[in-house]
């Protein structure tokens, strides 16, 4: 008699592309599992607004709700869920929000009403006490009630992308898994034709263009590098037309691009020789599990990270780790990679091994899908 598969119901806002699916593509081929996948009808990536994509050749099923409250992650309402969760009956809901996200309560009141004998699991990087220090969000009262409800009905797993994050999540679930950002090693490594800059080497940034990300050190560090070396900022925010007004001074070599969808990032790091993360620490925001340096990595380019949040976490011993707000080191770490093709090389093929040690999909997937048959298992006994 065959055995029923565990069925899985995986809910993400970004996973409207189907690049961002690779985690539940990894999952769905598990002979075990009958994976589901809840996403947008559309969600605004990068600069524009992106339909829901199909899926196709693959045994992932993948539905799409209208959403409530525009397209803020910790905002976002699904209408379709309550219908979705009746027809599929899921054994595990794998909830891709912050414990103080709108959609958690929604997920553990229709779990309830819908679903009473399925697992549920949130996400979580949060890497400060919240509760103590208070919700980065406009709304904040409404948050930190969103929060107090998690705390009340604790849910079965929470997945954290940082360690910082598992002391902290405690009394939200029952069990508590580190679980990083999947990285798709497949889309993101170094082009076949690689670039030779030996006369033109460039710095690269990715990301926000806002004061705590460090970007306004990375600028000031510019008018330092030699003519040879330029420097450019991948991104959009507050400090973009700064950046704008620089660039028109700069005779070319300093470049400021909007965001780019994420199977074009390859290219984009493709064009860079080091990539600078100088992030700064505020009282209610630090790096938590930050991507850009693992696909950085992956792609692999060498990596230079401050101190904040999760970036040591990330770059191990594959990257270069300064005391953020420290403008010598920065200089002197970016003189340093610049100046010695050895140490790219090394750091380069350093990096792209951490990422498939530790942040691949395949890695991240069979570790989840791991989770789900134990917390399954766990109901049944």
């Amino acid at each position: 008699m065959p055995v029923s598969k565990i069925r899985v119901l995986c809910i993400e806002n970004i996973a409207v592309e189907a690049a961002h699916r690779q985690i539940y593509r990894h999952l769905a081929s598990q002979d075990d599992l009958d994976v589901h996948l809840l996403a947008p009808e559309r969600w605004r990536e990068a600069q524009s607004l992106v339909e829901c994509e199909p899926e196709r050749d693959s045994p992932l099923h993948v539905h799409q709700s209208k959403i409530l409250f525009g397209f803020r992650q910790h905002r976002v309402l699904y209408r379709s869920l309550g219908k979705i969760l009746t027809s599929l009956k899921p054994d595990f809901i794998f909830l891709d929000q912050e414990p103080e996200n709108f959609a958690a309560i929604q997920g553990i009141l229709f779990k309830r009403n819908y679903a009473p004998h399925a697992a549920l699991a949130l996400v979580s990087s949060r890497n400060i006490d919240h509760v103590k220090l208070g919700f980065p969000y406009q709304a904040e009262f409404i948050h930190r009630k969103c929060d107090e409800f998690v705390l009340r009905h604790p849910v079965d797993v929470c997945f954290v992308r940082t360690q910082a994050a598992e002391p902290l999540m405690r009394k939200y679930a029952k069990r508590i898994v580190h679980l990083p950002f999947p990285i798709d090693t497949t889309r993101l490594k170094r082009p076949d034709a690689r670039r030779e800059a030996q006369n033109q080497l460039t710095v690269g940034y990715v990301g926000r263009l806002v004061e705590q990300k460090g970007v306004r050190m990375l600028l000031e560090l510019f008018p330092q590098l030699p003519e040879k070396i330029n420097m450019m900022f991948v991104g959009k925010g507050p400090m973009r037309d700064e950046l704008m007004q620089q660039a028109m001074k700069s005779t070319g070599r300093l470049r400021v691009l909007p965001p780019v969808p994420h199977k074009e990032l390859a290219g984009v790091f493709s064009q860079m020789d080091v990539v600078v993360v100088p992030s700064l620490d505020t009282k209610l925001w630090k790096e938590q599990c930050p991507r850009v340096p693992m696909e950085a990595m992956a792609c692999e380019v060498p990596v230079i990270g401050s101190d904040s949040g999760g970036i040591p976490e990330v770059l191990g011993d594959a990257g270069m780790i300064i005391q953020q707000a420290d403008a010598i080191a920065l200089r002197d770490a970016v003189d340093r990679v610049l100046r010695e093709p050895a140490l790219r090389e090394s750091l380069a093929r350093k990096g792209r091994q951490r990422v498939l040690d530790h942040f691949q999909v395949s890695v991240v997937a069979s570790r989840m899908a791991d989770v789900i048959r134990q917390t399954i298992q766990q109901k049944k006994d």
